[in-house]
C-alpha cells in the first residue's frame, strides 16, 4: 500500500474568520489504482471554548443544538454541505457564520473568538417631561420607566423615545446614544389634549336643509316667530359654488392659481328671511372666526312671521352641497 499526500493549500476567508486548509483524505489501493472514497472533515473552536455548537444543515431544515461544544472535530463527511452555525455562550453574543463544503476530502478549519457582552457599546439616556409621570417606550417597545428617568445600558445609536401621558397627545422623539456617556434627551413639554367641545344641550324646534343644487331653493318653518322672543338658528355643512368655491355658514374660500386662500367671511350666498345678499350688521355669526367643524349660531329676533332661508345663487349647474339649519326659540 503506498500513501500519496498532496499538499493544496487554499484558504477561504468567510466573514467569521474561518480557514481551511485543504488536503486529499484519501488513500490509492496499490493493486488496483482505486481510490477510496473523499471525507471531509469540520474542525470548530472558539475563544474561549466550551461554547454549544448549532448547525442548519440546510435550507430545509431548522437551527438545532447539535448536543456538542467547542472544540469538536465532525469527521468523515462524506457529501458536499453548505452549514449555518451558530456558537452560543452565556455572557457572550451568540456568532453566526457559514461554511461552504462543496470540495470533498480537505479538512475546514474555523476558530471563533467570541464577544463578551460587556464589550457591547451601550450609553444612557436621561428622559425628562413637563409634566413628569409620562410613560416612556424605547423604539416603540414599553418600558418600566416614567420621566423624569435614566435609561440604562442601551446600544448607540439613534433612537425614537415615546413619552405617553393620559389626557396629553404622545410625543415622539429621537435621540443618539454615545458609549459611556448619559445623554439628555430635550426637556419635552407634553402637550394636553383639549377636552371635546361641550355638548348642545339646546331643545331645537325644527330643522331645514337648504340644496344648493337647485336655483332658487327656499325652505321656510312651519312655526310663526314669537315677537318677543330671541331664536337660536345652527347652521352646518358646506357647499360649493363651483370649482375653485368652498362656502360654510359664515366663511369662504376661493382658489387662486391651483392654491387655496385662506378662509374670509363670507358674502353669503344665502338669506334669512330676505335679507339682502349678506348677513345683516346685527347679525353675526358666533364663533365669529373661521371654526373646523363648519358649525355657526346666529340669533334673530322674532317678528311673527316664519323664518325663511333661500338660495341666491342663480348658477346651480355646477354647485354642490347643503346647509342644515336648526331653530330653537330662547
Amino acid at each position: 500500500m503506498k500513501t500519496f499526500l498532496l499538499f493544496i493549500t487554499t484558504i477561504l476567508l468567510l466573514f467569521t474568520g474561518c480557514q481551511i486548509p485543504v488536503g486529499p483524505n484519501y488513500e490509492e489501493d496499490n493493486g488496483n489504482n482505486n481510490n477510496v472514497a473523499l471525507t471531509s472533515n469540520v474542525s470548530i473552536s472558539s475563544l474561549p471554548d466550551n461554547a454549544e455548537i448549532w448547525i442548519k444543515p440546510d435550507a430545509s431544515h431548522q437551527m438545532e443544538y447539535s448536543s456538542i461544544n467547542t472544540p469538536f472535530v465532525f469527521e468523515n463527511i462524506s457529501t458536499p454541505f453548505d452549514w449555518t452555525v451558530i456558537l452560543k455562550k452565556e455572557g457572550y453574543k451568540d456568532t453566526t457564520f457559514c461554511i461552504d463544503g462543496q470540495m470533498l476530502g480537505i479538512t475546514y478549519s474555523c476558530n471563533i473568538i467570541l464577544t463578551p457582552i460587556s464589550s457591547i457599546l451601550t450609553g444612557n439616556i436621561f428622559v425628562t417631561s413637563v409634566p413628569s409621570g409620562a410613560q416612556i417606550l424605547l423604539n416603540e417597545t414599553i418600558t418600566s420607566y416614567i420621566t423624569p428617568n435614566t435609561l440604562e445600558n442601551i446600544t448607540v445609536g439613534i433612537k425614537n423615545i415615546t413619552l405617553k401621558l393620559s389626557e396629553y397627545k404622545d410625543t415622539t422623539f429621537t435621540i443618539n446614544v454615545i458609549s459611556g456617556e448619559t445623554v439628555n434627551s430635550p426637556l419635552i413639554l407634553m402637550t394636553e389634549i383639549p377636552p371635546p367641545p361641550p355638548q348642545d344641550t339646546t331643545n331645537y324646534l325644527e330643522t331645514l336643509i337648504l340644496d344648493f343644487t337647485i336655483e332658487g331653493s327656499i325652505v321656510s318653518t312651519n312655526l310663526y316667530t314669537n315677537p318677543n322672543k330671541i331664536y337660536k338658528i345652527k347652521v352646518s355643512g358646506n357647499f360649493s359654488l363651483g370649482y375653485g368655491w368652498d362656502n360654510d355658514g359664515a366663511y369662504q374660500r376661493t382658489m387662486a392659481n391651483g392654491q387655496w386662500l385662506d378662509y374670509v367671511p363670507s358674502m353669503l350666498r344665502w338669506t334669512i328671511n330676505n335679507v339682502g345678499n349678506t348677513c345683516p350688521p346685527t347679525m353675526f355669526p358666533n364663533p365669529a372666526q373661521f371654526n373646523p367643524n363648519r358649525i355657526y349660531y346666529y340669533y334673530i329676533q322674532g317678528d311673527g312671521n316664519k323664518i325663511v332661508f333661500a338660495n341666491v345663487d342663480e348658477a346651480t349647474w355646477d354647485n354642490s352641497g347643503s346647509l342644515t339649519f336648526k331653530i330653537a326659540e330662547l
